[in-house]
């Protein structure tokens, strides 16, 4: 969502997007409002595509990535401008290696993407040599060209969404879309060389869709949450990966910026002592399995390897006071509950979106450096030149210049941590506004089991309604909400703090 939110707001010049998107639109309420406009509506438990209601997903969506009538141009950037959603496909991609003398081996990817090209405003569409890559004019002139737009409001909604609580999406692709991709080794006269089988056959009765045909989707952290070599290939415009980045900070023109929030519930031991019987270890695969895709480690040393100039690493950072306090945690508001917390309250979300200002800002200041001795700051004036400083604990080391100097009295004041006890979330609000939403949810959801039960068998169903359904609604609201309040309280984010006796004789 955020690549998009980036491309309209180039074209508009208005960052408020991402406050209005990610801060004030988003909420808890309306995800559990009764589904209203799905289509086929939902009459059987079998019908859901979603544990919440996603119609506010759309309507964001849809005033966000919305074309200005005049678009404009930023001057420090290109003609044109790349980016790339990444999604996890949900029906795979049969690829198959080939080696010289052996048998070929099949394998299914499910990590997929859409790189899209944003074209400055005046600019001649070209037909792209690549059926995989998707342009984006700053004003359609056709229904085919708009209908990318209309194709990116979808992956937007697609590259985000979690698994089961979000909605799938469907897009349409054809053969031509996958075939021709520059996959790692794609010269078919290599020795060794990767390419797509198990396609789409046009000619097949019945044809099950009209080729475009569609592919489900759903969030592209599930396969792949930091796509850096992808970045990292487009960069050196190599797409086989053969080509090395340039690392030496004197000779870098080139780097992968990597932005993480790591939201994770975490203890510092991080330690747990496991049980082994299904009822523990089948939750603790998901958790694993979950935990794993967010990150690469040689990606992640890499970015914090200071002597390497070809990836950088911003990740939130909350101190105690100013510059120089004591980092405390958890940084992000919005991280519990599994990076769900930030539905809960507004105030959680204003908190992290404040606390990104101020981070990104040390960041350009103190760490999105190159050496002063790099050729891109030759012909520097010497207002910017002046910026030149040593990186933080190293006083006596070489001398740095920022790749983004910020220049003017607004941008060099240092903006002031927000407040985390001011993003407290009032426990009135989260048991006498959440909690009921809630549990209209769950018993919607629990009506929707007894639909689907045998209509003939009179006993299950007043079996169901008489002592299934309470107790499971019960215990469904309970479960939930006894993991919020201690998510919460755990983190200070509740308000007034529950002790553990208090915790207790609600979880009873």
């Amino acid at each position: 969502m955020c690549a998009a939110l980036t491309a309209i707001s180039i074209l508009d010049g208005d960052t408020s997007r991402f406050h209005n998107a990610w801060v004030n639109r988003i909420d808890i309420r309306p995800l559990l409002q009764p589904d209203g406009q799905q289509e086929p509506p939902v009459t059987s438990l079998k019908d859901i595509r979603s544990v919440l209601n996603c119609e506010v997903l759309d309507q964001i969506a849809k005033e966000a990535i919305t074309l200005p009538k005049a678009p404009k141009w930023r001057p420090w950037l290109d003609s044109q401008l790349d980016f790339y959603l990444t999604l996890t496909n949900l029906n795979g991609l049969v690829y198959e290696v080939t080696q010289q003398g052996g048998a070929p081996q099949r394998f299914i990817d499910h990590a997929d993407r859409i790189q899209y090209r944003l074209l400055k405003p005046g600019a001649p569409v070209p037909v792209p040599s690549d059926p995989a890559l998707r342009m984006l004019p700053a004003t359609p002139q056709n229904p085919q060209q708009q209908g990318i737009w209309d194709e990116l409001k979808t992956a937007a909604l697609a590259t985000g969404a979690f698994p089961v609580a979000l909605l799938n999406r469907r897009l349409l692709f054809d053969n031509d879309y996958f075939n021709n991709r520059s996959w790692w080794y794609g010269a078919q006269s290599w020795p060794a060389h990767v390419q797509r089988t198990g396609q789409l056959d046009p000619n097949r009765t019945p044809v099950p869709d009209p080729l475009p045909a569609p592919y489900l989707f759903v969030d592209g952290g599930v396969t792949n949450n930091e796509p850096f070599e992808l970045v990292r290939r487009t960069l050196v415009g190599d797409a086989s990966g053969l080509t090395p980045s340039v690392k030496e900070g004197e000779k870098a023109r080139q780097a992968a910026l990597m932005i993480d929030p790591f939201p994770a519930d975490t203890r510092e031991d991080g330690y747990t002592e496991m049980q082994q019987d299904l009822f523990h270890v089948v939750p603790a695969i998901y958790t694993a399995l979950r935990n794993q895709s967010r990150f690469r480690t040689e990606d992640l040393l890499g970015a914090l390897d200071l002597d390497e100039s070809s990836r950088f690493l911003i990740a939130p950072i909350r101190t105690t006071g100013a510059s120089g306090g004591r980092p405390v945690t958890p940084s992000l508001a919005s991280g519990t509950l599994g990076a769900f917390g930030g539905f809960l309250h507004q105030p959680f979300r204003e908190h992290d979106y404040q606390l990104g200002r101020r981070n990104c800002q040390q960041f350009l200041r103190e760490w999105f450096t190159l050496p002063a001795t790099n050729g891109l700051f030759q012909n520097w004036p010497d207002e910017k030149k002046a910026l030149a400083r040593p990186r933080s604990g190293n006083p006596a080391g070489p001398v740095y210049l920022p790749i983004i100097p910020l220049l003017g009295v607004d941008l060099q004041a240092e903006l002031p941590s927000p407040s985390w006890d001011g993003a407290r979330l009032p426990v009135a609000t989260l048991e006498n506004e959440i909690a009921p939403l809630l549990e209209q949810r769950i018993g919607w959801l629990t009506d929707l089991v007894k639909k689907d039960l045998p209509k003939g068998w009179w006993w299950l169903n007043t079996g169901y309604s008489w002592f299934i359904q309470p107790k499971l609604r019960k215990l469904a609201l309970n479960t939930a909400m006894n993991k919020v309040r201690r998510s919460l309280n755990d983190a200070g984010l509740l308000v007034p703090e529950q002790t553990e006796a208090q915790l207790k004789a609600q979880e009873g």
